[in-house]
């Protein structure tokens, strides 16, 4: 044997290595559509050919999935069959290297971003001057148990005010931090559980009380220093989104008497709602403005090719399920 035929046979093993990657990968996106486009080329190809495996193999070579072991050319829907099964064969091994080096990747210490949790909030479109409303703070698609919270919430203080933040019926047990600065538009809770943490798809974190200063449109938005932090025993920050919730404030007031039976619902049910978690409030000097201006976390610079296929592995497992009936 030559003493070039290894190094040959290694740099083809390089150079197939990442052109198969793709391949692997473009099959479980696009396999499907592959497989539904197929059969109308198939039977409206006037030239016959309608072997797509045909197109690969050179004339001489025998294809295994147009004829038979006899070298007997397949019937004309026989072969179309044998192309579907293939297909399909394909994209469903495709699709499950693609699951299994994504589930490897998150079982991995390399991956750096698990980003996953997104905070929601669910509020009227609506409201009058003097209104209050509760907007409920909720934290979804939790994938591994967490166990620290810190919202930080900014809204207009020319047209809202925050009364209290209730934690009555939050999953957390624990506040330590609990800023609310009206005059500013701004306000931080801060809570959790101990070990192990809370692990499931959706949980209630806390409601806030508004009340409806002036009229005019406004945002409530959730600040890029909020954190969902991970029980690791690194404090991974979790949380992927930050998301804004638009409300308008019509230029009508409340009547008197919805005024006073506000504030009996209120007082009664809502302020008066015993709350069982342990809290240890600390007052905190904080920079609103430098908040404002913190950019949600992305990729670092060095980070590694690992985190960019865990990326792109994510990506096609998402947009597989958005696109799958079942």
């Amino acid at each position: 044997m030559s003493k070039k035929q290894p190094i040959k046979n290694i740099l083809i093993f390089l150079v197939v290595l990442p052109i198969s990657w793709v391949l692997v990968h473009l099959m479980a996106v696009f396999g499907i559509f592959l497989i539904i486009s197929y059969p109308i080329w198939a039977f409206t190809n006037s030239k016959g050919n309608y072997c797509l495996f045909c197109l690969f193999n050179k004339e001489t070579q025998k294809c295994l999935v147009c004829t038979d072991k006899s070298g007997h050319k397949r019937s004309h829907n026989l072969t179309i069959f044998f192309n579907i099964f293939v297909l399909l064969l394909l994209t469903f091994c495709s699709m499950g290297i693609v699951l299994l080096e994504k589930v490897i990747l998150e079982r991995s210490d390399i991956i750096l971003d698990k980003r996953t949790a997104v905070f929601e909030m669910e509020m009227e479109d609506q409201y009058k001057i003097g209104e209050i409303f509760l907007m409920p703070i909720e934290i979804n698609n939790i994938e591994v148990p967490i166990n620290a919270v810190q919202a930080d919430i900014k809204y207009d203080e020319e047209l809202l005010e925050i009364v209290d933040i209730l934690t009555n019926e939050s999953f957390a047990n624990i506040f330590i931090q609990k800023e609310i600065k009206n005059n500013l538009g701004f306000a931080r809770l801060t809570g959790g559980l101990p070990n192990p943490g809370y692990a499931g798809d959706k949980l209630l974190f806390a409601k806030v009380l508004f009340r409806c200063k002036d009229h005019g449109a406004g945002e409530i938005q959730v600040l890029p220093s909020s954190l969902v932090l991970a029980n690791d025993n690194k404090g991974t920050n979790i949380l992927a989104d930050f998301p804004k919730a638009s409300y308008l404030i019509l230029p009508e007031t409340i009547t008197e008497i919805e005024h006073d039976f506000q504030n009996t619902f209120l007082h009664e049910n809502v302020l008066g709602i015993a709350d069982s978690s342990m809290n240890f409030f600390r007052e905190e000097d904080i920079d609103v403005e430098k908040l404002l201006e913190q950019k949600p976390a992305t990729l670092e610079e060095d980070t590694s090719i690992w985190q960019y296929i865990y990326i792109i592995d994510k990506s096609i497992i998402d947009t597989i399920e958005n696109i799958s009936p079942f």
